[in-house]
């Protein structure tokens, strides 16, 4: 049985239309540099399977190196 690995972009090469586009095609999310924290954390919980991110409970995702 294959998994399905979730993807999140990184790129400085993205306006917001064409990101758009690229999440309809191939269903993966891109977040474009300057990173935002907050949207990157967005687009790895939405991406998550739902057994992760039960898996994790209420402990952070990412602690920003603390």
């Amino acid at each position: 049985e294959l998994q399905r690995t979730p993807i999140v972009f990184l790129t400085a090469l993205v306006t917001k239309s064409e990101a758009e586009a690229g999440l309809r095609i191939q269903g993966h999310p891109f977040v474009a540099k300057p990173i935002n924290i907050p949207d990157l954390i967005k687009a790895i919980e939405e991406n998550l399977p739902a057994q992760a991110v039960a898996q994790v409970g209420n402990r952070p995702i990412l602690n920003n190196g603390e």
